[in-house]
This record gives structure tokens, sequence and C-alpha cells, in this order.
């Protein structure tokens, strides 16, 4: 195994191991606002984009900020001062943390740049969830539950539904980075490549969330007879307990 290829493994490791902490630890919808918002974090730490991405990255830092003060029921606008502080104070220590941990833990390559964006993002979210909480007491609804999440941490849970999210993020982030190599070295032949593979990656997805547009024939025609029952009744042709009989035998054939 080379030296990038331990570095990944050991950075999937502590992704698999936060997200795992943060599935218990954290409310379902601020969990899931949190990992939407790590993989636009990953995206803009590994594409460069001339400096934009810098831009792009703090507006999804605040942007995720503002989310989980109206989740936590404390809106961003209504209680600036408090929630700018507390994202402020959050910033710093997370900021110093990672860098006392890139002391220890080396960032190689687009893979190791996303891997710390989708972190960072990730430990962030989780800050201000706490941060939020000791800020407003008992107004905030929402906090993190550190033995849960603890506990969590010590199950066996399959991860198989994230790890392909992140492996797919991980895929598109290198298509963009081949597509601006290509870009730069005006190759045109690797640029129709790359956008080939992104609608053939695309075109499942699309198929799968198609809507099924087909009828259940038999169910419509439980529906027509229950309506006609339903007439029937109304114009006292059958009684109360006729229309209970009959309704409960097209029922049953369903």
């Amino acid at each position: 195994m080379s030296w990038n290829e331990k570095n990944a493994n050991m950075y999937m490791g502590i992704v698999n191991s936060v997200e795992k902490f943060a599935s218990g630890a954290l409310d379902s919808q601020i969990n899931a606002v949190i990992r939407k918002k790590a993989v636009i974090g990953a995206l803009c730490m590994a594409i460069p984009l001339w400096g934009i991405e810098t831009i792009v990255y703090a507006i999804t830092l605040w942007g995720t900020y503002s989310k989980i003060s109206d989740i936590s029921g404390v809106p961003f606008r209504s209680n600036f001062v408090k929630n700018a502080l507390s994202g402020f104070i959050l910033n710093i220590v997370v900021t110093f943390v990672l860098g006392l941990a890139l002391d220890f833990i080396p960032v190689f390559g687009w893979i190791g740049s996303a891997l710390l964006g989708f972190l960072s993002i990730q430990l962030s979210g989780m800050g201000y969830v706490k941060a939020l909480k000791l800020a407003h007491g008992r107004k905030a609804k929402k906090d993190v539950n550190i033995k849960k999440g603890i506990s969590n941490l010590k199950k066996k849970i399959d991860m198989s539904d994230h790890q392909k999210e992140l492996d797919e993020t991980l895929g598109t982030v290198k298509r963009a980075n081949r597509f601006l190599d290509a870009v730069e070295n005006k190759d045109v032949e690797e640029i129709a490549n790359i956008v080939q593979e992104h609608k053939e990656i695309q075109q499942p997805k699309e198929e799968a969330i198609a809507p099924d547009n087909t009828i259940d024939v038999s169910s419509k025609s439980n529906i027509e007879k229950l309506r006609e029952l339903k007439a029937l009744l109304d114009e006292g042709i059958l009684t109360q307990e006729e229309f209970a009989a009959e309704k409960k035998k097209v029922l049953e054939t369903t």
C-alpha cells in the first residue's frame, strides 16, 4: 500500500468515525443539513477556483450556522449578536484544532483537501449546535448528546450509504479537477470524455427518481366500486350495514 493510500484510508476512518458520532449525537434534521453542507465544503477545498472557493466555503459555513439556528428555534437574524459571536468564536477554535491536528496528519493532494473540507464543516456544525445551547440555554431546542454519540461509536453501523455518497463526492471532485486541467490545456477530447462520463453517471440517478406513471387497474376498479356503493348508500338504496358488508368485500379483494 502506497503512502497516499495509507493516508487516504486514515482520513476515511476519521470521517466515518465523525459520521457515526454525529448520527447518534445530533438531531436527524440538523445532521442531514450538516452532511449536505459538508459535501459542498469538500468540493470547495478540493477544486481550485482562483480564490472563489474560499468565498463559497465561507458562505457555506455561515449558511450552515443559519440553518442550524432556525432548526434550534433561535433564528440567526433575530438573535444575530449571540449567534454570530458563537459562530465567530467557534471558527477560531475549530481552525486552531485543525491546525494543531495537521501538524501530525499530513494533507495530500485533492483527496486530503476534500476530506479536510468535509471534516471542518462537520466539526463546525456540531460545535455550533453546542455553542447555541450554551449561549441561549433552554431557548435553544437542540443539543449535542455526547453520551449517545460515544455509544454510537461503539456500535457496528452500516456506513455503506455514507461511504457511497462520499465516494460519489470524491469522484465528482476528481472529474472537476480533470476538467479544469483539460480546459487549461485546451484538450477538447478530454473535455468531451469527462462530459460523457458525467452524463453516464447522472443518467441512472435520473431514471431512479423518475415518477412511476403506471396505474394499478385493479386498485382503480376497486375505488370505482366503493364510489358506487357510497352513492347507493347516500340514495338510501343500501342500509349502513349492507354498505359496510359490501365495502369489506371490496377491500378484501385488494
